[in-house]
C-alpha cells in the first residue's frame, strides 16, 4: 500500500504495452460486474480502443505510479469536435485504493489537462459513483452538470465540467 509519497503519471509506451494489458484485464473484469447487460469488451484483446493510444494525438495513457509500483492507469481521451476531454478507463488496484492515490491521481491529470471534461461511471458501482462525484466537485471550477445517459451495457452517471 501507497505512502504519502507522491503519485507519478508515467505514459505509457508502446513497449509496456503488454504490462497495461494486464491491468486492463483485471479492471473490464471488476467493471463487468456492474454492467446491467452483458456486452462490451471483456479484456484487454477485445477492447476496440487500446491501440489507438499510440496512433492518434490527443490519446494519452499513463501508469499510476506509488512507491515504484505500477498501482493503476488512466486513459486520456480529447476530443477535439467536441472540445472536450474525456477520462476514458481509470483504475487503481484494489492493494492501493482508499489511501487517496486515486484523488491525487485525477488532481496531477487535472493539472495537465484544463478546459471541459467529461466523466462516466455505472451507477451500480456504488463506490465509484461517490468517488468521482466527490473528485468532480472538488477539482471542478464551476458548474457541474450530471446527466443519466444509456449506451447497450446499461445505464452510466456522466459527469461535465470544467478544470481551470
Amino acid at each position: 500500500m501507497p505512502t504519502s509519497q507522491p503519485v507519478e503519471l508515467r505514459r505509457i509506451d508502446r513497449a509496456d504495452r503488454p504490462a497495461l494489458d494486464r491491468l486492463l484485464d483485471a479492471y473490464l473484469s471488476e467493471l463487468g460486474t456492474y454492467r446491467e447487460f452483458p456486452v462490451g469488451p471483456t479484456d484487454a484483446a477485445t477492447y476496440p480502443y487500446l491501440s489507438l493510444y499510440w496512433q492518434e494525438p490527443g490519446r494519452h495513457p499513463f501508469f499510476v505510479v506509488a512507491e515504484g509500483a505500477r498501482a493503476g492507469f488512466v486513459l486520456i481521451r480529447e476530443i477535439e469536435k467536441e472540445s472536450i476531454t474525456e477520462v476514458s478507463e481509470f483504475y487503481i488496484r484494489p492493494a492501493f485504493r482508499r489511501c487517496g492515490l486515486g484523488r491525487a491521481s485525477l488532481a496531477e491529470v487535472w493539472r495537465r489537462f484544463s478546459g471541459a471534461w467529461r466523466v462516466e461511471v455505472h451507477p451500480r458501482n456504488a463506490a465509484a459513483a461517490a468517488f468521482w462525484l466527490s473528485c468532480v466537485e472538488e477539482f471542478a471550477s464551476g458548474d457541474i452538470e450530471v446527466n443519466e445517459v444509456a449506451y447497450e451495457d446499461g445505464q452510466r452517471l456522466q459527469y461535465r465540467f470544467e478544470i481551470a
